[in-house]
């Protein structure tokens, strides 16, 4: 059992962690959480650029944003709200109780921006449209584990930073490499000059027979009728 109460911190005396501002801890969460993200992403683009079957977040438009600004955003509200009521548990517990409130603020602001586009969103005839919810459910199944785990690996390379000397210069140097490799792709990816998408000719095979764009896969919409969408990212 954990106590959410304790009444001394959990961790050593005198660990840097403990005496760390309200900023130094967000920032620290930023980074790493940014760097974590974006590594999780590329190692997913090299699998998608091995096996050339669809799209890659990396190049989905503004994917860079949604992995670097909304993820690191979370995870840096959350520590700026609640980093130094976290520092009375342990490292471990820190990180655990972290990654699950992240988790929950995220399906939370999905949910929100879900209901909200449903309610302004006009579907035009003849087009396939999400009903509300759906983006919820696909998020939930596909992400927010991911979330999860991204979060409490996070936090707990901004705790082990915290010490300084070697440990802080490596995970500088590493984030700073993983982010800049990231937006060079995506730059890359936005001037046409990057993409794991198949070869023209070579996309996914369409309702009639024919190869479709590349990126592009063949599904139904909610009344059953055929449509062409964005294959989703592997």
């Amino acid at each position: 059992m954990v106590d959410l109460h304790p009444t001394q911190p959990a961790m050593p005396e005198g660990h840097p962690w403990l005496g760390l501002s309200r900023w130094s801890l967000t920032w620290r969460v930023w980074l790493t959480g940014a760097a974590v993200t974006a590594l999780v992403v590329l190692l997913f683009t090299a699998m998608s650029l091995s096996q050339r079957t669809s799209v890659s977040l990396i190049e989905v438009p503004l994917g860079w944003g949604s992995v670097l600004l909304v993820p690191a955003l979370v995870f840096a509200v959350i520590t700026a709200l609640l980093g130094r009521w976290l520092r009375r548990f342990n490292s471990f517990t820190q990180s655990l109780i972290f990654g699950a409130l992240c988790a929950v603020s995220a399906w939370l602001l999905v949910l929100i921006v879900d209901l909200v586009t449903a309610l302004v969103r006009e579907c035009p005839p003849n087009t396939y449209c999400s009903q509300p919810g759906e983006a919820t459910i696909w998020i939930t199944y596909l992400y927010l584990g991911p979330m999860f785990l991204i979060a409490v690996v996070s936090y707990g390379l901004a705790i082990w930073s915290s010490r300084g000397g070697v440990r802080q210069r490596v995970i500088g140097v590493c984030a700073g490499v993983i982010l800049a490799v990231f937006i060079a792709l995506s730059i890359a990816a936005a001037t046409g000059n990057f993409s794991t998408a198949p070869p023209p000719g070579t996309g996914a095979v369409g309702h009639d027979g024919e190869r479709l764009p590349a990126g592009m896969c063949p599904d139904y919409d909610a009344t059953g009728n055929p449509v062409t969408v964005p294959c989703m990212p592997e």
